[in-house]
């Protein structure tokens, strides 16, 4: 059926007066089809998702390896924790290890729990990965990003614990200074103040409830992971805690194996002061790390809108410092040696202040050199003489490199160190010239 219509319509005004209407005829065509001829138009199902977003929230589940996954040099012969977390996968995994291109298991079928302490066989080579895979679905799989080291163990080596391996930049360090660090005297004054005795604290790993303050945080011990969920209406906070009996770098690792990742985890000490945060990650996986002397500290996590499954695991690496704590007081500052290198740490919160005294018995110039060895440098370094007064002073180098240099007449000084906002790993050394 053909249908025609006529309609007048004014053409627009071209940069003039309108002075005649021209009538347009426009044609309109309507095509009837008959139902019989229509075509058919499938039902299609929408998907729909649980939080009634409007968007897909269908996943792929997914493998990442965490550690050893960047290069890491192992000693062999030793135990290491090997880390990593899933999303949306059931069931157990399979984990191997290559050393020279061809895979040897490690396990087959451990819990999906996000750890295993792997027994390293004692070999050497520069190409090792490790690969963890579903042990229901094999392409459900990944593997180290690049390769890390494996080197023979000595006999003083197998004595060593669970991945008491430190990353490249901090053996590095350690390296250079291997001979001045074997000389290193202790703090000549260790200070007067006693600390407290500090509670061993073990746990089994699992949450329990209530705990969502520190008052009632859930035990855990170090280098084991713990587990526990999180609902958004009901149980949005978790605390858990953990205790050193010597100074550590602890790297928590909060990984989300079940459920949406928009969260918070945060490291704090007794007083519910922060030492380190990280939130919203996008890899399902957080980390907060820190230099800590011996104490109690806690792991709060907290889950905003969503559901989710994790593990946590505080990590630990031992440090030998020259540092005696606590020494954040006049009274209790180390003295230390001239021309010798000592060692210490720093954090947010729990120790933001180091003092150090030396003296000189005669008139000198004298070198102050406060190097960052790890972490994020924001602070200052001070000369200060006896009755506490500033002389020199040098602050906030983005290369972790203070310096102070001056003519000092004979008598007793004090260098000041402070931090700001972040957790560090650090040498000082007095030298004259």
């Amino acid at each position: 059926m053909l249908k025609i219509s006529t309609q007048a319509v004014d053409p627009p005004e071209v940069h003039m007066k309108r002075a005649f209407h021209i009538p347009l005829i426009i044609i309109i065509c309507t095509v009837v089809i008959p139902l019989s001829c229509a075509p058919e138009i499938p039902d299609v199902e929408v998907a729909k998702t649980g939080n009634g977003s409007g968007a897909n929230s269908a996943t792929q589940p997914s493998i990442s390896v965490i550690q050893p996954n960047d290069g890491e040099e192992i000693t062999g012969g030793t135990t290491y924790r090997i880390v990593w977390s899933t999303r949306d996968v059931t069931g157990n995994v399979d984990i191997e290890y290559s050393i020279d291109g061809e895979w040897d298991s490690v396990v087959d079928g451990t819990e999906n729990d996000g750890s295993y302490d792997w027994s390293v066989p004692d070999a050497d080579s520069h190409n090792a990965l490790v690969r963890i895979k579903s042990s229901d679905d094999g392409s459900i799989i990944d593997e180290s990003d690049s390769s890390f080291s494996i080197v023979s163990a000595t006999p003083e080596d197998s004595e060593k614990p669970v991945n008491d391996d430190v990353d490249d930049d901090y053996q590095e360090v350690i390296s250079e200074r291997e001979e001045q660090e074997e000389s290193i005297p202790r703090n000549v004054i260790e200070g007067t103040s006693e600390q407290d005795t500090i509670p061993v604290i073990t746990g089994s790993g699992r949450e329990t409830e209530p705990n969502d303050n520190n008052r009632d945080a859930c035990p855990l011990s170090i280098n084991t992971v713990g587990t526990g969920i999180l609902t958004s209406d009901s149980d949005d906070n978790d605390y858990w805690k953990f205790s050193l009996q010597d100074s550590y770098k602890v790297v928590v690792y909060w990984t989300i194996t079940g459920g949406d990742d928009y969260g918070v985890v945060r490291l704090e000490n007794e007083d519910g002061d922060r030492i380190d945060s990280d939130q919203f990650a996008d890899e399902m996986v957080y980390e907060v790390y820190a230099f800590l002397h011996p104490g109690v500290y806690y792991i709060n996590v907290a889950q905003s809108y969503h559901t989710s499954q994790y593990t946590i695991i505080a990590d630990t690496t031992p440090m030998d410092l020259s540092e005696v704590e606590p020494n954040d007081t006049v009274r209790d500052m180390g003295w230390i040696s001239l021309n010798t290198n000592y060692t210490g740490i720093m954090s947010e919160h729990s120790d933001t202040i180091d003092l150090y005294a030396f003296t000189l018995d005669r008139d000198t110039g004298v070198e102050i050199l406060w190097e960052i060895y790890d972490g994020e440098p924001y602070g200052s370094l001070k000369l200060l003489n006896e009755e506490e007064s500033r002389i020199e002073g040098d602050s906030f180098d983005d290369e972790g490199l203070y310096e102070i240099e001056a003519f000092l007449t004979a008598g007793t000084y004090i260098v000041e160190l402070t931090q700001g906002y972040h957790s560090v790993y650090y040498g000082l050394s007095v030298n004259t010239q």
